[in-house]
């Protein structure tokens, strides 16, 4: 067990300087999405359902600009972000029908995260990070499955305007594992959490809320602007 804790130790110890200054970082990713809220879908006519939505499938893209400083690494940059759910309801004005709908939302993302890049060995790290992003909601997308049909339909402009909110709040977690191929490239891969810290529907009561959540696996490429000088190791004390 000592050999075991002294193995990681020298590896953390060790690890390859992480350059200073300016990165790059495409990424893309795809997931999982869902919504907190305490709405049930109504319109014309008379439903029945439950604010318990399911969860359904979501992905983002993006550039990433970054600038770390020996171990701190702080980021943003311009994502396309996508949320939303899955609810099923049964309802009609004369004869019950069972109706799976499915609303998605597009985002455009600006996020800020902090970030420590800790150093496993001389080309792998553990960067986690959290952060906060500020969202301009463009336009949803409505699938509805009744009776073996299927009807799409998009919400954008005054018709978006009139439910929903353009600008929302988001936290962000993530975690990212790297390897470095070269000087100035490296793969990063891992999972990142976002949660709307107000709410994207602006309709009716106030009491009513709906925050949408994901949770992306994402990865991309790392390219820094100048390339390292060298390795170097770390002193092990």
């Amino acid at each position: 067990m000592k050999k075991l804790l002294t193995m990681i130790t020298l590896l953390v110890a060790f690890g390859a300087k992480a350059q200073d200054g300016i990165f790059l970082q495409p990424e893309f990713g795809a997931g999982t999405t869902n919504v907190n809220t305490n709405m049930i879908m109504v319109s014309n006519g008379w439903y029945w359902g439950d604010d318990k939505k399911s969860a359904t499938f979501c992905y983002s893209a993006g550039l990433g600009v970054g600038y770390r400083i020996r171990h701190l690494v702080l980021n943003t940059g311009l994502y396309f972000l996508q949320s939303g759910y899955c609810d099923e309801y049964w309802g009609g004005d004369l004869v019950l029908t069972k109706t799976k709908r499915t609303q998605t939302y597009n985002h455009i993302s600006l996020p800020v995260v902090a970030s420590v890049q800790i150093n496993l060995g001389r080309r792998f790290t553990l960067t986690p990070g959290l952060g906060v992003a500020a969202t301009y909601n463009s336009s949803s997308k409505v699938s509805e499955q009744v009776n073996g049909q299927t009807y799409n339909y998009d919400i954008s402009g005054a018709s978006f305007d009139q439910e929903n909110r353009r600008i929302n709040v988001w936290s962000v977690a993530r975690l990212q594992a790297g390897y470095r191929l070269s000087d100035r490239v490296s793969i990063v891969v891992g999972p990142e959490y976002q949660l709307m810290l107000n709410s994207i529907v602006s309709v009716g009561n106030s009491d009513y809320y709906q925050k949408n959540y994901t949770l992306n696996f994402m990865g991309g490429i790392t390219w820094n602007c100048r390339a390292r000088k060298g390795l170097t190791m770390k002193k092990f004390r």
